[in-house]
Order: structure tokens, then sequence, then C-alpha cells
């Protein structure tokens, strides 16, 4: 360690050794200048990103819950065309019961008016022919 022997001598050598570092330390505050000018510029881009991520966040709920809506309608839909189906599937199933019931009864008619008309025939041949 070097011991001043004068006040004088301090600050001499302070001033020498600030004249020497002068170049560096105006490279050094350059350097920092310039470090800072990018971080704030890196702040405000990612400030920007930040709130359009936001807006798109804030779409993508409102959109969801649209799509939710949708679906609470389409499956209220549905539940009513089932309910529909299924009164139309008994309406459908009455009428075929009664369509068959119609056929046995006339199945069994058209039997005995065959054999009714066959009679008459009969009768009307043995007419014509007597």
């Amino acid at each position: 360690m070097v011991r001043w022997q004068t006040r004088a001598e301090m600050v001499r050598a302070e001033q020498e050794r600030q004249r020497r570092y002068a170049p560096v330390k105006e490279v050094n505050d350059d350097f920092i200048g310039d470090q800072e000018e990018q971080q704030a510029m890196m702040l405000q881009r990612q400030d920007s990103s930040l709130e359009e991520l936001g807006s798109h966040v804030l779409r993508l709920g409102d959109l969801g819950r649209s799509i939710g809506e949708e679906l609470e309608q389409q499956n209220t839909m549905i539940e009513e065309l089932e309910d529909d189906i299924d009164h139309t599937q008994g309406s459908l199933a009455a009428a075929k019961k009664k369509v068959t019931d119609l056929l046995q009864k006339n199945g069994k008619c058209q039997i005995a008016s065959m054999i009714v008309l066959g009679g008459i025939l009969l009768v009307l041949v043995i007419l014509v022919f007597m």
C-alpha cells in the first residue's frame, strides 16, 4: 500500500486515476445507457403483448360462454325432439294396432263374403242353365 505524504499528492493521484479511466467510464456509461433503453423497450413490448393476450383471453371467455349457451339451447331442443318422437311412436303403435285389428276383421269378413257371393253365383248359374 502506498502512503501519501500530503493531501495534494492524494488529490493528484485521484485526478490521474480519473483521467486514465475516463474513456472506460464513458464506454461503461454508454453501455449501461444502451442496456437501460433496451430494457425499457423490452418492457414496453412485454406490456403490449400482455395487453393483447388479455384481450384474447377475454374474447375466448366470451366465446366459451356463447358456446355453453348454444349447447344448453340445443340440449333443450333435443329433449323436446325426444318427447315428440316418444309421442309419435306411441301414436304410430296405436295406429298399427288398429290397422292390424281391421285387417284381421276384414279377413274373416272377406271369407264370409266370398262364401255368400259364391253361393249367389252358384244359384245364378243354376238359374241360367235351367
